[in-house]
């Protein structure tokens, strides 16, 4: 049978002390940090997209979280619906959005989103 565990003693504080990082090596340690700038690139795109029906929430909604999956779009800053066109499973919708893409995607990118069936350069 093991005996009851033994308390350790309060650290002094020189001990504490052996253990820290001396301040120079803290401010050096600041001073060798980069700073990173992270570059985007806003497009103004039209869209034509496909949306499965009985998603909850407003058709806007549904092209913005369609939009925020695909991994070439960062941010979706501002959508507008055009057209509807319904079938059997599935709402067309044509949209006007401007979009903050991730690091290095381009339009392209965007076309290879899931439901993504067209994405060109807006007019204007």
């Amino acid at each position: 049978m093991r005996g009851s565990p033994r308390a350790r003693p309060p650290a002094s504080d020189s001990t504490l002390d052996s253990h820290r990082c001396p301040t120079d090596a803290r401010s050096n340690r600041a001073e060798g940090m980069m700073a990173i700038q992270m570059t985007t690139t806003e497009v103004e795109t039209d869209l034509r997209l496909r949306i499965a029906r009985g998603d909850a929430g407003s058709l806007g909604d549904g092209a913005r979280q369609l939009l925020e999956q695909t991994d070439a779009v960062e941010r979706v800053e501002r959508i507008d619906i055009g057209a509807m066109q319904p079938d059997a499973f599935d709402l067309y919708v044509d949209a006007t959005a401007r979009l903050t893409l991730a690091d290095d995607a381009d339009i392209e990118a965007v076309r290879d989103g899931f439901g993504v069936e067209r994405a060109d350069p807006a007019d204007g």
